[in-house]
């Protein structure tokens, strides 16, 4: 097959990379339009053509978790992980240099919450990236540095966006009258006049 029908094949099924020759997955124009149209070409691209910023860079904001797939050299590269968590969170992962840099975790935080599991202990236990996390998602309270879990403002965010995320808060917490309202109500139900004895036992 000539690299013109190719190209236009790729442009409607990227995986077909997988079947070209070898002189074609190193060809940087194929392989561009193959990650372009599947990200998960990347898997089939030369593996020297895996260390292009262009072609790692198409395959990752198609498909952020395409970082995965990259030459390590490419996911120490700020442009490239910034674009990829922005797109998928849990890119991250794969970003083992970044995952003590704010601005990387807060923009994979902000698109995925739960890629919180994945930042340093030192962010989990920052205000600004955990608040950013349990926005997004609730549960990503889990993840969080106890010193978070005790702290009034981030529980009581997470909880108005997913109740259950009451489980993992401090103790102390746990007893605090505005937080349980707040995570009850998100779940769906109502204080009831039976429910006053317990509420007024709370903390206020």
């Amino acid at each position: 097959m000539n690299k013109n029908t190719l190209i236009r094949e790729l442009q409607h099924n990227g995986l077909k990379l997988a079947f070209a020759s070898q002189r074609h997955k190193c060809d940087k124009q194929v392989a561009l339009t193959a990650v372009t149209q599947n990200a998960y070409a990347l898997e089939f691209v030369d593996p020297k053509l895996r260390s292009n910023r262009d072609i790692v860079l198409a395959a990752v904001k198609n498909r952020g978790w395409a970082l995965e797939l990259a030459n390590n050299d490419m996911k120490e590269n700020r442009e490239i992980v910034r674009t990829a968590v922005s797109q998928d969170g849990f890119a991250l992962e794969w970003a083992a240099a970044f995952q003590n840099d704010k601005d990387i975790v807060l923009q994979a935080v902000i698109q995925d919450g739960m890629a919180l599991q994945f930042a340093s202990a030192h962010l989990c236990a920052d205000e600004e990236v955990v608040l950013a996390a349990v926005r997004q998602n609730g549960m990503a309270l889990f993840h969080a540095d106890e010193t978070a879990k005790s702290n009034h403002n981030i529980v009581l965010t997470a909880v108005a966006n997913n109740g259950y995320a009451l489980q993992y808060a401090s103790t102390r917490l746990k007893r605090k009258r505005d937080i349980v309202i707040a995570a009850v109500g998100q779940c769906g139900y109502t204080v009831q006049h039976k429910d006053i004895n317990i509420v007024n036992k709370l903390d206020p």
